[in-house]
């Protein structure tokens, strides 16, 4: 037991631990692995630098007999810069375990409302740049439970944070667009295809919508389909059914069909944002706010308070010198003090 205490109190086993998850970290940031964070060697290692913290100086501390000591720079910089390593520890591991992620995909203009009755809408998004490089960006309107409306961009690796939610940009898509509209209702409404559904007004006759190809070209013929991650030349893979009879086959943008009094109108593709919503408790913002200004504090102390100035020995006057020599060897001593 003396051994385990021993080992866990020690310095070099804490700086051992430091570079082991440091190279875990720069693993997951450099692969995009980030299931590393919640793997169990990276919480074992975790704890076990926590442990280190604590019984290398917390501890250690508390169980000083001159307690005078204690409020020196040299004992409470040390200390608070360790305290709050281990806060900040504490902070990240709540953060870890209470945070809630959800992700959603939103087309272009429509909303969806989380848990909390807060509305978030998709402005817009965009693969391209206007050079036409790569370069995803989304607009997005949130309005909060409190009617408070914040409107702001995400990107890749720059979330847009609105309350207590964190929105990253995760991924993006490509839907299928179509404009649908009846004799009844005649305006236009605009109907967004990621997966396979079927478009009916009575349930029997409508167009099922299967999948998408990104490039479709003709050779010699034949009809070549791709599934490129790119809309090059676009097409809709559906089937119509009408008065039970059913027809498949491959549809383009600028196609429309009109089934019992319904009009179908296929657009083309467009792109769509996948984001990922992170919820963590506020309380913990703060408790991380906490961390770092202690750390600032030990710090400080550490290496700006309780230096003591070193001063020279005084040099004992030869018997046998002069008065002269004396005086002179009294005033070099004097200079150097200084």
């Amino acid at each position: 037991m003396k051994k385990i205490l021993r080992l866990l109190s020690s310095m070099r086993f804490g700086m051992i631990l430091l570079v082991l998850i440091a190279v875990l970290c720069a693993i997951a940031a450099a692969t995009g692995r980030t299931g590393i964070y919640g793997s169990w060697y990276f919480i074992l290692l975790f704890a076990m630098l926590a442990a280190n913290l604590l019984f290398c100086s917390v501890l250690r501390v508390f169980r000083m007999k001159n307690k005078k000591r204690l409020w020196t720079g040299k004992v409470m910089g040390p200390f608070l810069t360790h305290f709050s390593m281990l806060l900040l520890m504490i902070a990240a591991a709540l953060i870890f375990t209470m945070s809630k992620t959800q992700d959603l995909d939103v087309f272009p203009g429509d909303t969806c409302t989380l848990p909390d009755g807060t509305v978030l809408m998709a402005l817009d998004f965009s693969p391209e740049d206007e050079e036409g490089n790569t370069h995803y960006k989304s607009t997005l309107s949130v309005t909060l439970p409190n009617g408070l409306e914040k409107t702001g961009t995400v990107e890749v690796n720059h979330p847009f944070k609105a309350g207590r939610y964190k929105i990253y940009l995760q991924d993006y898509g490509y839907a299928a667009v179509m404009g649908v509209k009846t004799e009844e209702y005649p305006e236009e409404e605009t109907v967004w295809l990621n997966e396979p559904s079927f478009l009916s007004l009575d349930g029997e006759n409508g167009i099922s919508y299967i999948r998408m190809f990104g490039n479709v070209t003709e050779q010699d013929g034949e009809v070549m389909v791709s599934d490129s991650a790119k809309m090059i030349h676009p097409a809709y893979d559906v089937e119509i059914i009408e008065d039970g009879q059913k027809r498949g086959g491959l549809v383009y943008p600028g196609q429309v069909f009109e089934i019992k009094g319904v009009t179908y109108l296929f657009r083309e593709p467009a792109a769509y944002p996948g984001f990922r919503i992170k919820t963590q408790p506020e309380w913990t913002l703060w408790l991380l706010y906490l961390s770092f200004a202690l750390m600032i504090a030990g710090l400080y102390l550490c290496f700006f308070s309780g230096q003591e100035k070193i001063r020279p020995e005084e040099k004992e006057p030869d018997p046998s010198m002069e008065e002269d020599d004396l005086f002179q060897a009294e005033e070099q001593n004097w200079n150097e003090t200084e």
